[in-house]
């Protein structure tokens, strides 16, 4: 084994500062409350060594990559009408549905199809 090549050495200590940015990135994941909290994050450090071809030095890439938690579904309801002139409504109200103690909710049409 080597001991004068460590992680810390490896390009000037590169792979910690990439390391840190990436912890960043997942805390701030961790935070969001638009994900799925318990899921689990992933951070892989990569060091690519690529020897020359007289095979006496190297050229170290060091990089890395994150996997985040999915982002919490949100579930609605659309209801559709076909109008008169054939046209498909999408509304986030029911136009069945009586109004409770007079409220009148706000009208809401989302897309038009023909």
């Amino acid at each position: 084994m080597n001991e004068n090549v460590r992680l810390v050495t490896i390009g000037g200590g590169a792979l910690l500062g990439i390391f840190d940015k990436s912890l960043e990135k997942v805390l701030e994941d961790i935070a969001d409350d638009g994900k799925v909290p318990d899921a689990a994050r992933t951070i892989t450090l990569t060091i690519r060594v690529i020897p020359d071809k007289t095979r006496s030095m190297s050229l170290v890439e060091c990089s890395s990559s994150e996997k985040f938690a999915p982002q919490i579904k949100s579930k609605g309801v659309l209801y559709h009408q076909l109008t008169d002139e054939g046209i498909l409504t999408a509304e986030t109200t029911d136009p069945y549905q009586q109004n409770l103690f007079g409220l009148e909710p706000p009208e809401e049409k989302i897309n038009h199809v023909r």
